[in-house]
Parts: C-alpha cells; sequence; structure tokens
C-alpha cells in the first residue's frame, strides 16, 4: 500500500506492507520539502491588493455621499484588509526553509478575516 498526500507544501509518502507477510515492514515514511520561496512574490502582491481593496472600502463608507462609516461595509472592508495583511505576512515567512506551518497559520487566519468579512456584509 502506497499513500502520497501534500501537506502545507509538503509530499509525505507512506507505504506499509500487510502484516501476514513474511519480510513485512511495520512503517516507512519518506518526505520531500518543497521551498516556498517561488510563492512570496505572487503572495506579497496579492496580500498588497487584498489590504488596500480593503482599505478603499472603509475609505468609501466614510464619504460624505455614503455616509455609513463604522457599519457592516466598514468592518467588512477592515477584515478584508486584515485578511490582506495575513496574506503578506504569509509571503513574508515564504523566504524561511522551515516557514510551512507559519504560511499556513497566517493563510488560515486570513481564510477567517475573509469569512468575518462575509458576515459583516450579511448585515
Amino acid at each position: 500500500l502506497l499513500i502520497s498526500t501534500l501537506v502545507c507544501g509538503q509530499w509525505i509518502m507512506a507505504s506499509s506492507f500487510a502484516p501476514h507477510l513474511q519480510s513485512a515492514k511495520p512503517f516507512t515514511t519518506t518526505t520531500i520539502l518543497f521551498s516556498l520561496k517561488p510563492a512570496a512574490i505572487p503572495l506579497m502582491d496579492s496580500g498588497k491588493a487584498l489590504a488596500r481593496s480593503g482599505e478603499l472600502l472603509i475609505d468609501a463608507t466614510s464619504t460624505s455621499t455614503m455616509d455609513s462609516y463604522g457599519g457592516g461595509l466598514s468592518a467588512a472592508g477592515a477584515n478584508i484588509r486584515n485578511a490582506g495583511d495575513c496574506v503578506a505576512q504569509a509571503a513574508a515567512s515564504c523566504r524561511f526553509k522551515t516557514a510551512a506551518e507559519l504560511v499556513c497559520d497566517e493563510m488560515r487566519e486570513a481564510a477567517t478575516c475573509l469569512l468575518e468579512a462575509v458576515d459583516d456584509l450579511k448585515k
């Protein structure tokens, strides 16, 4: 049996043999690491764009024509800006060899911010 999966930029391959075989090995694991460095620049650009769009949404609610600053729309803009900051932080972490866990954590935080923005937009 050969199992292969991609977890946070790491291919994890595990092979195990049936216990009824005479030459069975209990469990063998091989991990192959991939660099996240090539993803740093596109992630940084995406994070900046997302943060800027959140700022623009906040600014749009504070104009005299909209006058809804502090409402659901500006709260959504703040969450979108925070999501962009998280994506940019993930991009900065991509420079390090052991940053896969940090990058996953920052991307998870960005997703949480975007989910909160959706809830704010529904208000």
